[in-house]
């Protein structure tokens, strides 16, 4: 109902006939046919609406940003959103669910975000101030989502989820999160630990290569420690 708002100027408190009005025979009757559904006020709409975009080919990262877009607050008619910032974790978390960019901070104002890619110069650039990072398309693209596991977590970027293998300096993908357990704490001095088959996740900051992977355990320290950012709200 924003958009009604925006644009014509309706509101619930001004005019709630036709509020309601526009209500049930638009919005309404649109949700109930795209989800499939009779009675919204009984329906998961969560659940519908990511089953309903994942039907029409978005990734989980694609409805990630999308769901941030969507829930940043619009205030006084503006259709200006509200800003959101991924935030440092200077802190170990009980869990550490939620969404995330991997950061390699550079120097104090600006990072190497993983891009989700196995690749050289496998980043985007981004600016920290305050020990955050703005929001935007580029980067709610790239976050990385991670949820508790009964043996630890799983990240996924990109719709996969990666992982590392014992004794070399490589970054795996898969489609089963089984296959992918890490686990994740907080160094006061070497950052946050992601390790996964005893390889750690690190940035490699060489100028050939400036890329994310997971290195052995025998020689990961040689890379450059990494930084969560957690999206807040």
């Amino acid at each position: 109902m924003v958009t009604y708002y925006n644009y014509y100027g309706v509101t619930k408190e001004a005019e709630p006939a036709k509020y309601d009005a526009i209500l049930r025979s638009n919005i309404v009757k649109t949700l109930q046919t795209a989800f499939g559904v009779e009675d919204l006020k009984t329906a998961d709409l969560k659940q519908e609406a990511t089953d309903f975009f994942k039907e029409l080919g978005l990734t989980d990262a694609e409805l990630t940003t999308l769901t941030a877009n969507l829930s940043k607050k619009y205030t006084g008619g503006s259709t200006e959103p509200e800003t959101k910032s991924y935030v440092k974790v200077t802190a170990a978390p009980e869990n550490w669910s939620g969404t995330y960019l991997i950061v390699n901070e550079a120097d104090e104002t600006s990072a190497y975000v993983f891009n989700g890619n196995d690749a050289v110069n496998g980043y985007v650039s981004a600016t920290i101030a305050n020990s955050k990072i703005t929001s935007s398309t580029e980067l709610d693209a790239v976050a990385v989502t991670i949820e508790k596991t009964t043996d630890g977590y799983t990240l996924k970027v990109n719709g996969q989820y990666i992982y590392g293998t014992d004794g070399k300096n490589t970054l795996k993908f898969t489609d089963t999160a089984a296959n992918a357990v890490n686990t994740i704490t907080l160094s006061e001095t070497d950052g946050v630990i992601i390790t996964s088959n005893t390889s750690v996740l690190r940035f490699n900051a060489a100028s050939n290569q400036l890329r994310f992977r997971y290195y052995k355990s025998s020689s990961y320290a040689n890379q450059q420690a990494i930084q969560l950012y957690k999206l807040e709200g």
